[in-house]
């Protein structure tokens, strides 16, 4: 019999983890919105910009196109995992886009048990 994906995390980890979507929002407009709150479980977070405006993201409020990180238009993207960037993964996070009601596709992996 075959193991899960899931068989093989609670291996390496000892942990089991479920994927959310979307948590807080998946739109962003002109002014800047949270789209992740600080989350001590948080393993990996993937955030893509779905829309044709550009997307900013940062970890304050005041996120901006000279303050944080550029998602280009249709699908620029950036992925964050926790064996890699430590803590940047678990914090909150920000977005803002040059126009409104920019889709956006928010997916992080958390621990749900163990330890």
């Amino acid at each position: 019999m075959g193991f899960s994906t899931q068989d093989v995390i609670r291996g390496l980890f000892g942990v089991d983890t479920t994927p959310n979507k979307n948590p807080l929002t998946n739109s962003v407009g002109v002014t800047a919105v949270k789209i992740l709150s600080n989350n001590p479980k948080r393993m990996s977070v993937l955030i893509q910009n779905l829309s044709a405006n550009t997307v900013y993201i940062g970890l304050k409020p005041d996120v901006s196109n000279i303050n944080g990180i550029l998602l280009a238009a249709n699908g620029g993207s950036i992925t964050l995992q926790y064996d890699k960037d430590f803590q940047l993964v678990t914090n909150e996070m920000y977005a803002i886009a040059s126009g409104a009601a920019s889709s956006i596709l928010v997916l992080e992996n958390n621990i749900i048990r163990g330890f």
